[in-house]
């Protein structure tokens, strides 16, 4: 009775063996050491073997996902359009081969500008706001990509970030105008120093001509000036030419000044 349960005990451990023994494979594939997928690029999960049983691979042995060598082929599967690791399974006949992939977004967004050069005014700096760009991406929306201007003085960059961490740059570049205050000044006042000359061949009044100055210092603008100069003019007794003349300093009108010929 002993004999008969060690025997069924034997021949139970070897059935238990031989149930938990893996088929060996039969054929080797070799597969690229790059497992790393851009995102969005067409690639067949065929050009990730490198060789299958020592045979190098090219596309002529590819029809489909078959990936033909010799007398058998190769199944190859699909490579999901998904960021992430994958686990991807090749099958030969009922053999099974597996490789470990990464699809990751490599792309960084795409740029597009109207202009590259901005005229600003001296002291002024380049707002985000003001600039004419479109930015796209392979993968992120455009509420997903941060768009930031970095720089200074006459050169900028304005930035783009996609949600993977990808970024592309574009240069700006920047034209300061001089503002010629002087300039501007003598230019508004050139109109009313031809318009309001005053010319008298003869007048009868009360006060002696004497050449006066009339200056924003005492009377605050300009135009009170020219006022008081005309006043005085018409209140004087001479003969000849008055004029109220426009009086300059350093390229800038301060005041009006009468003037007896």
């Amino acid at each position: 009775m002993k004999k008969i349960v060690l025997t069924i005990i034997i021949c139970l451990f070897l059935v238990g063996c031989s149930w938990n023994k893996q088929p060996e494979l039969s054929h080797m594939i070799e597969f690229s050491d790059n497992t790393l997928i851009p995102y969005s690029q067409k690639i067949d999960s065929s050009e990730l073997i490198v060789s299958v049983d020592n045979i190098s691979i090219n596309k002529n042995n590819i029809d489909g996902n078959k990936l033909y060598v010799s007398n058998f082929y190769v199944i190859c599967p699909k490579i999901p359009n998904k960021l992430g690791k994958h686990h991807l399974t090749y099958e030969i006949g009922k053999e099974k081969y597996h490789l470990d992939i990464e699809v990751q977004d490599l792309e960084p967004p795409d740029i597009q500008l109207k202009k590259t050069v901005y005229v600003l005014e001296e002291g002024k700096k380049l707002e985000l706001s003001k600039i004419q760009y479109l930015v796209t991406d392979n993968y992120s929306k455009k509420d997903k990509i941060k768009i930031e201007l970095q720089g200074k003085e006459n050169q900028y960059i304005l930035k783009a970030t996609d949600e993977n961490g990808n970024s592309s740059f574009k240069e700006i570049n920047i034209q300061y105008k001089k503002i010629e205050t002087k300039s501007i000044q003598k230019k508004n006042y050139e109109k009313t120093e031809n318009k309001n000359i005053i010319n008298k061949k003869k007048k009868s009044g009360t006060i002696k001509p004497v050449s006066k100055q009339f200056t924003v210092e005492t009377f605050k603008s300009l135009k009170e000036c020219e006022k008081k100069c005309i006043d005085y003019i018409e209140k004087c007794h001479y003969s000849g030419t008055a004029k109220a003349v426009p009086i300059m300093k350093d390229g800038i009108y301060i005041g009006y000044k009468a003037v007896f010929n």
